[in-house]
């Protein structure tokens, strides 16, 4: 069940006061035209975007949906609001990596793109020169 859930990227409403419930064991599909809110929706569902308003329940055998479902967006993307470890440590636990190694290869790869200092700034923020 998703009830009111609200979502704001600064002064740009994502979503507002989104309700649905999907019945158990469903196969369902978010339709609209761009900037909808259905991507803010399934990163929200998928434990990817956690600053939200509003209440989902999600009943399941385990009752967690990140055990049970994952979000493949439709191009390779970075999650503005998340920190660029944050970004490098969802992609590299997809592909396997983990403790040492997965703290390693995102300082390297930091690195190799000239933003060593900046693993903590949210990805958002890399335009900006003032936030560094």
């Amino acid at each position: 069940m998703i009830k009111n859930v609200r979502k704001q990227y600064r002064k740009k409403v994502a979503l507002d006061n989104v309700s649905l419930t999907i019945p158990a064991g469903s196969c369902f599909g978010l339709v609209g035209p761009n900037g909808a809110g259905k991507s803010t929706l399934l990163k929200i569902l998928a434990s990817i975007v956690q600053d939200y308003q509003g209440n989902i329940h999600i009943i399941s055998k385990n009752d967690q949906l990140r055990k049970i479902a994952g979000y493949v967006p439709q191009e390779i993307c970075l999650e503005q609001t998340l920190s660029a470890y944050s970004n490098l440590y969802f992609y590299g636990k997809l592909y396997g990596l983990s403790g040492k190694e997965l703290k390693k290869r995102a300082t390297e790869v930091l690195h190799d793109i000239g933003l060593s200092g900046r693993g903590k700034d949210k990805v958002m923020h890399f335009g900006d020169e003032s936030q560094h």
